[in-house]
Parts: C-alpha cells; sequence; structure tokens
C-alpha cells in the first residue's frame, strides 16, 4: 500500500474506531471505485458497511481516500502489500501477507458486489473468481517448507491482484 493511501485508510480508523484491518478497508473501497457505484451510493456503502459516523468531517476523509486511491488507479502506482527485505521474520511475514492478501480480496468483492455490467465479461468473471479462491487462501491452502517457494507465490498472487485490479478500473472508465 502507498504511504498516502496508508495514512489515510489509518486516519479513518483511528477517527471512527473503525472495527477493519487496513486491508479490509483498502479492499472494499478500490472493490467499489472499480464497480460502477454513483459517488453517492458508493458513500452511502462505505459508511454503513464500515460502520462509520456520518458526519462533515468523515465524509472528508472518505473523499480524500477516495481521490488518493483514484489517482493510483489513474496513474496505475496501485499497490497492494509490499514485502519488507529482512528474512529473520520471513516466516511470520508470510502468514502476514497471506492473510493481508486475504482479507484484502475478500473486501474486494465486498465493495464490488452488485456490480452486474462487468461481471457477464467472461474475462472479469475469471478475475472474481480467483480473487474469491485468494479470499480464501488460509483456508484452503498451506504453506510448504521453503520459504522462497512461498514468497514467490504471494508476490505472484500480489502482482496479479494489482495487475486486475487495474484491468478491471480499465474496463469501467472506458465502458
Amino acid at each position: 500500500m502507498n504511504k498516502s493511501t496508508l495514512e489515510a485508510i489509518n486516519h479513518i480508523i483511528d477517527t471512527d474506531d473503525c472495527p477493519f484491518t487496513q486491508f479490509e478497508v483498502h479492499g472494499f473501497f478500490i472493490g467499489l471505485l472499480v464497480s460502477s457505484h454513483s459517488k453517492e451510493s458508493r458513500k452511502e456503502k462505505i459508511i454503513k458497511f464500515l460502520d462509520l459516523s456520518s458526519n462533515i468531517n468523515t465524509n472528508k476523509l472518505i473523499d480524500e481516500l477516495s481521490n488518493t486511491i483514484r489517482q493510483e488507479l489513474i496513474n496505475q502506482t496501485l499497490s497492494v502489500y509490499s514485502f519488507m527485505n529482512d528474512d529473520s521474520e520471513k516466516g511470520s511475514e508470510l502468514e502476514s501477507a497471506a492473510n493481508s492478501l486475504s482479507e484484502w480480496t475478500y473486501y474486494f468483492l465486498i465493495g464490488y458486489q452488485g456490480e452486474s455490467s462487468l461481471s457477464d465479461n467472461p474475462d472479469v468473471q475469471e478475475i472474481l473468481d480467483i480473487f474469491d479462491e485468494i479470499s480464501q487462501v488460509n483456508q484452503k491452502y498451506k504453506f510448504d517448507g521453503s520459504k522462497s517457494s512461498s514468497q514467490e507465490s504471494l508476490d505472484e498472487i500480489n502482482s496479479f491482484i494489482v495487475k486486475s485490479t487495474l484491468y478491471l478500473y480499465e474496463r469501467r472508465t472506458n465502458d
């Protein structure tokens, strides 16, 4: 996640004691932004789902985060998970990364839910199906003994999420 996005998400979480993680909030916001929901509908869904107060300050924070993420999508600088280079915590970081990517895709799908115009496209449906698989990665898969292969797998998943999200955004803006 980019620093400015992380700061905006933390501000929302801290301001309203939002019970969700950074990755859940990020995935949810992006799912909504990639869908064709109207701005008012998105804001309403964000406030209700994330259990935020509906005041001027919260609306401003939502707009700021939405604009920050939208710029990342436009500029194709979207980032979901950045891996550390320190090998001492590699095992626990891999589990944390898997959890974070799983949370992100699960909440992306919740935000994207109700989108029908693009879901009829087989490429889009395939992406959504793979996101659903990723959201269940901790329930269905176990890490093997090789940290390097697990790291490579998570890197590939992370890369797929970013590329697929940018693809979905491009499809929406071109339709």
